[in-house]
């Protein structure tokens, strides 16, 4: 899962005329590049964390893989010692080599195979571990992927809110979308008394800057919610939202699971 930092601003704009109209503004301030650290701090710790129980799982099943090598040497020389005595007792009791023969053949077999069961087991045990927490690794990630998304979510979130109340910020929207549009005789732009005074007071500016020698209207229109703008236009209505950005942004950070 790539992680969203950087918080995009401005793709907010919807066509609700004969015009789209997309814009991208990069949030740099100081207190929005410090929430987003904390953001990459927290889904970093949890990578560490994950890697950790995986790394911890894998050394645990190669001490279970390593200690079942080790037993299956003792076994296999206790089982060659065990043959070797019963076989010298039995063939010292019959007097024959046939007889140590044998008897060494039959213990050493013998404790061969309890050895190989006791290893095969050590070794079955070390990769059930080595599963299981790979399994648990996996599960981990998954329900930490989706914590992650929501830290992210909340992230962008809190500095839309901010955005809301960043006067400049809107004029910045507001200046793209009438460039794009210059070419219209009318521009109507609705917006509530938050920004009101602010968007009239850059209406001439804007005139200068863009330029634009048609007819310009500033409605203060309290219907209008913060962190939205209303252009109409000779092409149609464009509507500028934070909120529409955020639930762009949201449907973005959902897609990349």
């Amino acid at each position: 899962m790539q992680s969203s930092y950087n918080i995009i601003k401005g793709s907010s704009v919807v066509k609700k005329g004969t015009k789209k109209i997309n814009t991208n503004y990069i949030v740099t301030t100081k207190e929005e590049e410090i929430e987003e650290e904390n953001s990459k701090n927290y889904i970093d710790s949890y990578e560490n964390l994950a890697k950790n129980i995986l790394e911890n799982a894998r050394r645990s099943a190669d001490e279970f893989i390593t200690n079942a090598y080790r037993e299956a040497e003792v076994v296999e020389k206790d089982a060659f010692n065990r043959g070797y005595e019963l076989g010298h007792e039995k063939g010292y009791d019959d007097g024959s080599e046939k007889g140590y023969k044998e008897a060494y053949k039959e213990a050493y077999e013998k404790y061969m195979e309890a050895g190989k069961r006791e290893y095969e087991a050590i070794v079955s045990k070390g990769n059930e571990i080595l599963f299981n927490c790979e399994k648990a690794y996996e599960e981990y990630l998954k329900e930490k992927e989706e914590e992650v998304r929501n830290v992210v979510l909340t992230v962008i979130e809190n500095v839309l809110k901010r955005e809301v109340k960043d006067k400049d910020s809107m004029n910045e929207v507001i200046y793209d979308v009438l460039n794009e549009c210059k070419k219209s005789k009318t521009f109507i732009i609705k917006c509530n008394n938050t920004y009101y005074e602010e968007v009239k007071g850059k209406s001439e500016l804007w005139r200068i800057q863009l330029p634009f020698k048609g007819e310009m209207f500033i409605i203060e229109d309290n219907s209008v919610e913060d962190g939205e703008v209303i252009i109409e236009t000779d092409e149609g209505k464009v509507q500028v939202s934070i909120n529409i950005a955020f639930d762009k942004l949201k449907d973005i950070v959902i897609k990349e699971r």
